[in-house]
């Protein structure tokens, strides 16, 4: 051992289910950010425009882009650490 204490949780604390994971912040807060992100931008391959004026962003093309890894989650919450914080404060209260 190497002599650090060993601090032991009961399964109670720790609970069943996860509040928070990275599918759901992939899913509820990132790609809706990046959606909006490329229907503001003029030129984007990830918008399609319609002759009756509507425009739709290409969730799947998006997704592709920017798949749900751990390299893609870093990269926003160090892009946009606020938004990551807000979501997560309203996740915990």
């Amino acid at each position: 051992m190497s002599g650090k204490p060993v601090l032991f949780v009961p399964k109670s604390f720790t609970g069943d289910k996860y509040v928070f994971s990275y599918e759901k912040l992939y899913r509820d807060v990132i790609i809706p950010l990046y959606k909006e992100r490329e229907r503001r931008t003029k030129g984007s391959r990830f918008v399609v425009h319609y002759k009756n004026g509507r425009s739709h962003v290409l969730g799947n093309a998006l997704r592709e882009e920017y798949p749900c890894t751990k390299y893609v989650i870093l990269d926003f919450v160090k892009k946009y650490d606020s938004v990551y914080r807000e979501y997560k404060d309203s996740i915990i209260n």
